[in-house]
């Protein structure tokens, strides 16, 4: 579209004044980018690089091999196409002009068909321009393939033009994390001294980080105390501010670097949850946080069941006199081997204790209502809860017996054997 305010008149004037491609960026690319593969089938092996075929031996997968047209050292794959696997992806290219930080998406495409040559293709798709004094963003770029909700599907005869920001299902076509940086880019002294440098692309998207990193400053001072995986937790939440800043604070004093930021912020609200104190170093720079983060989890777990459970029997206490009317002729059913002891549950108190410990649905599905249904409990010597089992008394057969979570146990066969033997039980107080 035709620019319409005045900085997209500055930044279209500027876009006309960049250079192509510089031929060294293009040498970079097609050594340091390609996959330099040598396809191997019947005595003789055909380079990606330029096609060439020549005769080889060894088939042994992985060995390298010089290709004796091009020089180039190829990696040996057993492969009979004739065409090598399209090569797709972007490099990127940083300039400056202006007040602007560009980033230059490049959309790079090789393919290489087997003693005929290589096309390769390097098309300017986005550029991406970043005003070092507000971090707004204008985009330049190419527009896309009618009708199509791809992210990359440029039509590459039309000219680069401003563009307007839309999203598609994937996310915003402009915004581009290229696989690739060329080295030897220009970046604005502001961005420089705000800590940017070209490794922090192996952690978070530049053309969403920049913009930040030039108008935030926690984003600034977790790029410059290197904590990258809290960035990239940052800039994925897209955070106005640092939680928790002071524990992060602490984490830099202490020279703790944060691995896994969506574990060590769940570890903080735990600490949170139990009134530890989250301005100590002790607990907000563990030494194994894994470690300590399942700790807790594990005991606010039990804290939070033990809530549930009690609520579970006060609402229990209304089905009560039901559930003994119906199923109290059962309650006397106790049978087991060596290994297993199988009893009925004598009161809704019990369904809720046994729904809770085994993560299913007894209580909440009120199994205690249904009229044909007897439901019992398997567990070890020790007390320890297999399996809950159900059994229609119609039919006098198990509907279905399930372990934690819904899943069966080690002895589930045992389990559900021992039910069909001992039946006859359950036969004789359903007659009385």
């Amino acid at each position: 579209m035709k620019p319409q305010t005045l900085r997209q008149k500055e930044v279209a004037a500027l876009s006309a004044k960049l250079p192509a491609l510089s031929n060294k960026n293009v040498e970079w690319i097609k050594k340091n980018c390609f996959a330099h593969k040598g396809y191997y089938s019947k005595e003789e092996v055909w380079c990606s690089d330029c096609a060439h075929v020549f005769p080889y031996k060894s088939s042994d997968v992985g060995l390298k091999v010089v290709c004796p047209k091009c020089g180039v050292t190829l990696t040996i794959e057993k492969s009979r196409k004739k065409i090598a696997f399209d090569e797709k992806f972007y490099v990127s290219v940083f300039e400056t002009k202006g007040d602007y930080q560009v980033i230059r998406h490049y959309h790079v495409h090789r393919q290489s068909r087997k003693g005929q040559g290589v096309w390769v293709s390097i098309i300017e798709a986005v550029q991406v321009w970043i005003n070092c004094n507000d971090g707004k963003k204008t985009i330049i770029a190419r527009t896309v393939q009618p009708m199509s909700y791809y992210i990359d599907a440029w039509s590459f005869s039309s000219d680069l033009e401003i563009r307007r920001e839309t999203n598609t299902y994937y996310g915003s076509r402009y915004t581009i994390w290229s696989d690739y940086i060329c080295p030897g880019g220009k970046y604005l002294p502001k961005l420089k001294r705000n800590g940017y440098k070209r490794s922090l692309s192996n952690y978070v998207c530049p053309s969403k980080v920049i913009p930040l990193l030039l108008t935030n400053s926690d984003v600034e001072l977790l790029t410059k105390t290197r904590q990258y995986s809290l960035l990239s937790y940052f800039v994925k939440k897209q955070l106005v501010s640092i939680p928790y800043k002071h524990a992060v604070n602490i984490c830099n004093r202490n020279n703790y670097i944060i691995k896994d930021a969506s574990m060590w912020y769940d570890y903080l609200g735990f600490l949170d949850y139990f009134k530890l104190d989250t301005h100590n170093a002790k607990y907000v720079c563990p030494e194994n946080l894994k470690e300590e983060h399942d700790k807790l989890m594990r005991r606010k777990t039990r804290i939070e069941e033990a809530k549930e459970l009690k609520k579970k029997i006060e609402q229990a206490k209304a089905y009560e006199e039901d559930y003994k009317k119906s199923k109290s002729k059962y309650f006397g059913i106790c049978f087991g081997n060596d290994k297993i002891v199988v009893t009925v549950l004598q009161s809704v108190a019990e369904f809720a204790e046994e729904g809770v410990s085994m993560h299913h649905c007894l209580f909440a599905s009120k199994y205690f209502s249904k009229k044909d249904a007897l439901i019992l409990s398997a567990k070890d010597k020790d007390g320890n809860r297999l399996e809950t089992i159900e059994v229609n008394l119609k039919t006098l057969s198990i509907i279905q017996s399930r372990g934690i979570c819904n899943e069966n146990s080690l002895f589930h066969s045992e389990i559900v054997n021992l039910v069909n033997k001992n039946i006859k039980q359950i036969r004789k107080q359903a007659a009385a």
